[in-house]
C-alpha cells in the first residue's frame, strides 16, 4: 500500500498546480482495499478541459517512464490505460465534473462509486457526501 500512497501523492502535487482539475477519485480494488496480483490503479480525473489530457498524453510522464498507452471509451468517461516501465498499470478515466455532480447520477457512475471510491482531490467540495449517498443508493438497488 505504500507504493500506492506515494503514487497518489505525486498525482496530488501535480493536480494542485492545475486549476482545471476539479476532482480525482481512486476507484476499484485499491479503493476497496482488495488489491490482488492483477490489480491496476484506477483513477477518475474530473476536469473542465478533458480534451487537454485526451489529446496530449505527455502529462502521464510526470508519474514515471511510460511504456505504452491505450485509449478506451466508457460512455461519459474516456480512459487512458497506461503501462509504466516499472510494472504499474494505471487506468485513468477522464471526464467532466458533472460526472459526479449530476443529480441523479447515471448508472455507470453509480457502479463505479459502489465498487469503491476514495477522494484524492476535491475542489468541488462535497464529493465525500456524494460518494456516501451514491453508495447507499447502490446498496439499496443492489448495483455492482
Amino acid at each position: 500500500m505504500k507504493e500506492i500512497e506515494s503514487f497518489l501523492e505525486e498525482i496530488r502535487k501535480w493536480a494542485e498546480l492545475r486549476n482545471d482539475i476539479k476532482a480525482i477519485l481512486l476507484v476499484g480494488s485499491y479503493a476497496r482495499g482488495q488489491v490482488h496480483d492483477g490489480s491496476d490503479i484506477d483513477l477518475v480525473l474530473m476536469t473542465n478541459e478533458p480534451d487537454r489530457y485526451l489529446n496530449d498524453y505527455s502529462f502521464t510522464e510526470n508519474f514515471g517512464d511510460v511504456d505504452k498507452i491505450e485509449k478506451e471509451y466508457w460512455g461519459r468517461v474516456t480512459s487512458l490505460r497506461i503501462w509504466y516501465k516499472d510494472g504499474r498499470e494505471v487506468e485513468l478515466g477522464i471526464t467532466g465534473p458533472d460526472w459526479i455532480t449530476d443529480d441523479p447520477l447515471d448508472i455507470g457512475t453509480l457502479r463505479t462509486i459502489t465498487g469503491g471510491a476514495k477522494v484524492v482531490i476535491d475542489r468541488i467540495g462535497n464529493i465525500d457526501e456524494i460518494i456516501a449517498s451514491a453508495s447507499r443508493v447502490g446498496r439499496r438497488l443492489r448495483i455492482r
